[in-house]
């Protein structure tokens, strides 16, 4: 909807708080349309151009190298202060548009230029209406107004809202600790305007990443090409797992049970020959690569083969980021690697932090609408059994693994409930599930023999 209001003859007005990214964000529409050879003035009544080219820089657009090739040029003028200054900075405008001819004209910051009382503000906000929003149409192309906001500016920002075609509006806040940022799309004319905001971040050598909401339709329906459980009973009860689909592993955070826990995974792994990307929100990088890897050899993998499977390996700390960072973080690790499926390790301590805010299940689910637009399954190994987040994650899940213990008599024995979507739920007993480990390890044993035989006499 955005991409199709910004066409030639478009007003828009970036708005937001101190240091909520406007400068960035116009920064970032200049750029990209300069590098397709689509040439952007850059009016600044703020920032020297020193500054503004190493900040710039550090967030992965060297501006200095698009005005070597005069596809972009950046005018920093002194803040007004009468109406005859003003004229000034219209007919510096002016004379640059023609010089360069650009498509795309931003002026930071639009506020400075109608601020001060030192002249009349009637005629200099007509100079600003009459000229910067008949600019657009002059250049064939988008001029972009960046202003802050303010109490004694309302009347100003109201009237530019009422001229713009398009007004985005920047908005930072702390969310439980976390810096949470926000682009609200707060009018593209001619369009009905969403109710939400798109959560972004400021990154070095990206700039600004937007997480975008997977639409369901495009992310569905999941693949039929499946990926096999590792033995008869867990495949009797709980079918195989659809490419794209999630499978919850959840446990009690005092009974991890390995051999229920994390061999049926690697079985699964290792039988299929996947790829598997593993994000651990417990353990740092170097010791979740080596328990994955280690989970890997221990069901017959030699270790060049298990390094082979786990094509990426990564701990972070959820308590230095914000969900949306937790979500770009993920999504970046599809995007790059292309797994066949993604392990989250230790997903318990996303509820402890930020279980209680509601939006803990929101992103789970469009990492999982993320990850099925891409073709990966998703494994999440989940240090509880019960709750509201568990509830949610089940609810996401084509598979349920769930161990629990029961008390027999003196002694406590463990067993693992087993559902999966289509399927009546069904209780496996300890032996079961060892039965169904050795299973699964005579299995990929006699595949490995199989593959030596055809090596040797092919």
């Amino acid at each position: 909807m955005l991409g199709e209001a910004l066409k030639a003859g478009t007003t828009m007005l970036i708005e937001g708080d101190p240091g909520a990214g406007k400068t960035i964000l116009a920064a970032t529409i200049c750029y990209a349309n300069a590098i397709r050879e689509r040439p952007c003035l850059y009016v600044s009544l703020r920032e020297r151009w020193e500054v503004f080219r190493e900040e710039m820089l550090r967030l992965g657009m060297d501006f200095e190298e698009l005005n070597a090739l005069h596809l972009f040029r950046y005018v920093r003028l002194p803040v007004i202060v009468n109406t005859s200054m003003l004229n000034t900075v219209t007919k510096v405008i002016t004379d640059y548009v023609a010089k360069i001819k650009p498509r795309i004209v931003v002026v930071d910051d639009i506020k400075l230029m109608t601020s001060t009382h030192r002249f009349n503000m009637h005629k200099a906000r007509s100079i600003i209406q009459n000229f910067l929003y008949d600019l657009s149409s002059v250049i064939k192309g988008v001029t972009i107004l960046v202003t802050g906001r303010g109490i004694e500016d309302e009347a100003i920002t109201k009237e530019l809202e009422h001229a713009a075609d398009v007004i985005l509006e920047l908005r930072v806040s702390v969310d439980e600790g976390a810096l949470k940022r926000l682009i609200m799309i707060k009018k593209v004319r001619g369009n009905r305007t969403p109710s939400w905001g798109l959560p972004f971040r400021i990154v070095d050598g990206h700039g600004i990443k937007v997480l975008v909401p997977v639409n369901v339709e495009e992310a569905s329906p999941p693949s039929s090409d499946a990926i096999s459980l590792p033995c008869r009973a867990l495949s009797e009860a709980a079918g195989s797992l659809c490419r794209g689909c999630l499978m919850l592993v959840s446990y009690p955070p005092d009974g991890r049970w390995h051999e229920c826990i994390y061999l049926p995974v690697a079985l699964m792994i290792a039988l299929g020959r996947l790829k598997a990307a593993v994000v651990s929100f417990r353990t740092s990088s170097s010791e979740i690569r080596h328990a994955a890897t280690h989970a890997l050899r221990s069901v017959g993998l030699d270790e060049r083969l298990a390094n082979e499977l786990v094509i990426h390996a990564v701990g972070i700390n959820p308590a230095l980021l914000g969900l949306e960072d937790i979500l770009e973080i993920c999504d970046d690790v599809l995007r790059n690697h292309y797994p066949d499926v993604l392990v989250l390790h230790g997903a318990e301590m996303l509820e402890f932090l930020y279980g209680k805010s509601g939006r803990l299940a929101s992103t789970l689910y469009n990492l999982v609408m993320r990850a099925r637009l891409r073709g990966s399954s998703v494994i999440i190994l989940y240090g509880k059994t019960h709750g509201s987040t568990y509830e949610a994650l089940s609810a996401l899940s084509s598979i349920v693994l769930r161990l629990e213990y029961v008390r027999e008599e003196n002694t406590v024995k463990p067993q693992l409930y087993v559902w999966g979507s289509g399927n009546v739920a069904r209780i496996l007993s300890a032996d079961e599930l060892r039965q169904c480990v050795d299973e699964g390890m005579r299995s990929l044993s006699a595949i490995r023999r199989s593959a030596l035989v055809m090596r040797e006499h092919p």
